[in-house]
Formats: structure tokens, sequence, C-alpha cells
């Protein structure tokens, strides 16, 4: 159903619980109401995303180690399997919750060349609408583009101008 109100309560921080929240954005009290989660400035959003449900969301190729792209060690690193097809070296981080960033820091790995052709897709975790305008399970929109091509460097910033940010897509090209 839809509520419209200046204020909405519920008898118990149980029934706060059944409504969906914007996960990360808001906490329930153990009294019962509803407050801001503090925002930080200058996080690693991927050293915590599994606090918040965040973590390899999918990957077309090489799922059994795609965490390793997110460990935190520089010496382990996500690699498709080149039996895949280029078509399916792609990976998706969900950072667990909406985050605003000021940029995307990528490393590749030092002990294979630099991914040469390359796009980075954003997606502030949005899901693709049905024309009904009822989200579609599982599909998410992306709102920014980042392309590279005759990339040759290993460590790669992306600045944003504190956007929101849920979900990394990395897509070999």
């Amino acid at each position: 159903g839809e509520a419209h109100a200046e204020r909405i309560s519920f008898d118990s921080a149980e029934a706060w619980r059944q409504w969906t929240l914007p996960r990360g954005a808001v906490e329930i009290t153990d009294g019962g109401s509803i407050q801001l989660v503090p925002v930080r400035r200058g996080i690693n959003a991927i050293e915590d995303a599994a606090r918040f449900g965040g973590g390899i969301r999918a990957a077309g190729s090489n799922l059994a180690e795609a965490a390793l792209l997110i460990d935190g060690d520089k010496k382990t690193a996500w690699r498709p399997r080149a039996q895949d097809g280029r078509e399916h070296w792609w990976v998706e981080v969900d950072l667990g919750r909406l985050v605003v960033a000021d940029e995307i820091r990528i490393q590749l790995a030092e002990d294979a060349p630099p991914l040469e052709f390359f796009r980075v897709l954003i997606s502030n975790g949005e899901p693709t609408f049905t024309n009904a305008l009822v989200p579609i399970e599982g599909t998410i929109v992306y709102g920014q583009s980042h392309r590279y091509g005759f990339n040759d460097q290993r460590e790669l910033a992306i600045p944003l101008a504190q956007e929101p940010v849920r979900v990394v897509r990395i897509e070999a090209q």
C-alpha cells in the first residue's frame, strides 16, 4: 500500500525492521525510532562492504576467485578465465550501501600486463523498472560509464564529484 503523511509511526522496533529502509543510510534505535547513520569522509568503502551485505555481486568468469579483487591484498587478484572469452570478462562489486564518493580507485595486478581496453560502470543501486513502473528484481541501472583505451597504468583513479555509488562494474573490452 501507499501512505501519505508528514509522520510515519510504528508500534515497535520490529515493525520498523519490516519496512524497507535505505540500507546503510538509516538505522533503527532500540527505542524504535529511526535515525541517520553518520557519514564518514575519506573511507575505503570496500574495506567494510561485507558489514553492509556487500561484496562481489556477480562475475562473468571465474566467480570462485572474484573475492580476491576486494580482499585488500595487493598480491592477489581476480583474473577471468581466458577460455571464457572477453564478453565474459566482467565483475560487479556491491558496496553494500550507498556511499558518496569523491573517486574510485582501481589497482591492477603487478604481475600481469595492465588491462588495456575496459570500461567502468557506476550505479547507485537503483533497479530497472518495467513499463508499469514495477522494479525488476536483481537488476540495476548504470548511470555512468568511463571508458579506457590503450591503458598502460596499473593504478587508476576515476574522479567523481561526490556522487552516489553502490555498485561498480568493470568490463574488459
